[in-house]
């Protein structure tokens, strides 16, 4: 998904993405923690599953289809002056080709792809490339070690919400995993930029109280929703 189709799919304008960037703007002036947005379509390429789910469902419909094949073996006659052995077998090779084609692209689709990858790849495809994220954004190399990082992954629905060593130490990750557990439910809604407004200013409760405003305070990540490929 581009960054363009991701950011329709999402509702997002603009504006919203305007008003997103001043919520943390604002955050950030009562606090010297940092805060960093992104959202992405999906974690990783799923195409391996999408492909074992096409061979599966096009192999049942090969199975299905071979009792019929007396059937099939007349239709076949009305096109060839004489059935030959092999011409059956090769419509069946080629009708289980065509169903895979056929399955491979109906199953390149959001709301498929959730319904046949396992839940517990997709977890660690969202961890991994939310962590990754971390460290390419720069939130993992804030001075004070007081990074955090709002990960949104579309198709997968999942929120993770990851803070430096210096947040880990004094706020608990419990807090995080239910700021996390809101957001997605308002994504889930359609409620996008109130969803991170929202999650943006309980971050902002957490943070100034641990980190409060300092005097030579720097911006050092961006303010901004960051829309990922992918």
């Amino acid at each position: 998904m581009t960054k363009g189709q991701l950011k329709r799919f999402l509702k997002l304008t603009n504006e919203d993405l305007d008003e997103i960037r001043q919520a943390v703007i604002n955050c950030e002036k009562k606090t010297s923690g940092e805060i960093a947005l992104a959202v992405v379509g999906e974690s990783d390429n799923y195409g391996f599953y999408e492909l074992v789910a096409a061979i599966f469902a096009a192999a049942l419909v090969f199975t299905l289809s071979l009792p019929f094949y007396s059937e099939i073996n007349q239709c076949l006659s009305r096109f060839f002056w004489s059935v030959e052995p092999w011409i059956l077998p090769a419509f069946y090779a080629l009708e289980f080709g065509l169903f895979t084609v056929i399955f491979l692209i109906l199953f390149n689709h959001p709301a498929i792809d959730f319904l046949i990858i396992p839940k517990s790849v997709k977890n660690r495809r969202v961890s991994l490339r939310a962590l990754a994220h971390f460290v390419e954004s720069g939130v993992s190399q804030t001075v004070s070690r007081s990074g955090i990082l709002i990960f949104v992954s579309v198709l997968e629905r999942q929120v993770r919400i990851i803070g430096d060593s210096g947040i880990v130490a004094v706020i608990p990750q419990s807090q995080w995993d239910e700021v996390a557990a809101d957001l997605a439910k308002q994504i889930k809604v359609g409620n996008v930029k109130t969803a991170f407004i929202e999650a943006v200013s309980r971050c902002e409760t957490f943070l100034s109280l641990n980190f409060p405003i300092e005097k030579d305070d720097k911006n050092e990540l961006s303010d901004g929703l960051v829309i990922l490929e992918g």
